[in-house]
């Protein structure tokens, strides 16, 4: 797959965060997010991992451009897309989860990218 731009990933990320939950809707929420992932991926693309910013990033969380709006550091196995945080044990307490949280997860992405294109015009 090629190359993604960076705003072509955010626009992609979106896309696929809003469609999990439409889809997750739809069904009463009782679809798995993870399922509605690969479904999604499935129908249309064929990228090596299940998420934008995985993706664009080559899996180096290091590189997620989620974490780098958001200012986080990433160090020591913390995840981003995972609420943010790491050593807890239950990630449903987190307060963004692509996972457990997909609403909360897409609500965090819109607010970022909003401030990431207002960075940007300036």
């Amino acid at each position: 797959m090629k190359k993604l731009t960076l705003d072509e990933t955010w626009k992609r990320q979106m896309k696929l965060s809003r469609w999990v939950m439409e889809e997750r809707r739809k069904s009463g929420y009782r679809k798995n997010v993870g399922d509605l992932k690969w479904l999604y991926f499935s129908k249309k693309y064929k990228p090596d991992q299940l998420c934008w910013f995985c993706e664009f990033a080559k899996n180096r969380c290091t590189q997620c451009p989620g974490a780098i709006a958001d200012g986080v550091k990433i160090r020591n196995r913390l995840v981003w897309c995972q609420g943010g945080l790491c050593g807890k044990k239950n990630r449903k307490t987190y307060p963004f989860d692509w996972a457990y949280k997909p609403a909360a997860f897409l609500r965090k992405l819109e607010s970022l990218n909003k401030i990431r294109l207002a960075k940007k015009r300036k």
